[in-house]
């Protein structure tokens, strides 16, 4: 690797890399929510148990903005255009094309000429 030229991850890298930070945040909050339900009785005020609460309600406000931000990344990836070229060109006969082609032949030579075509 040159060290001059730096590395730049693809479109694909990115979502992936950024869907598996948004999968470790979400199951964090989702226990950290669910720690703080199951153990609402556990604090010594309502007020208390508000606040923690209120926080993470914006960590989920937060969480949809980023799964928001993660969509959007996703969408400009699927209007990226992705192609391997196999083939120079595809050609398509129909069946008339096909008996064209074989009635058109010389005697004797009708599958010969009609497996050239193909």
């Amino acid at each position: 690797m040159n060290s001059n030229k730096a590395y730049v991850p693809s479109t694909e890298q990115l979502v992936l890399q950024e869907t598996l930070n948004i999968s470790r945040s979400y199951t964090l909050l989702r226990m950290k929510t669910d720690d703080v339900l199951i153990n609402a009785r556990n604090y010594p005020t309502y007020e208390e148990w508000q606040k923690e609460m209120n926080g993470i309600i914006q960590q989920w406000s937060s969480m949809e903005a980023k799964a928001k931000s993660l969509e959007n990344m996703a969408l400009k990836m699927l209007d990226e255009k992705v192609s391997i070229k196999f083939f120079n060109s595809a050609l398509a006969y129909d069946k008339q094309e096909i008996s064209r082609i074989f009635d058109n032949a010389p005697a004797g030579k009708k599958i010969a000429t009609l497996a050239k075509h193909l």
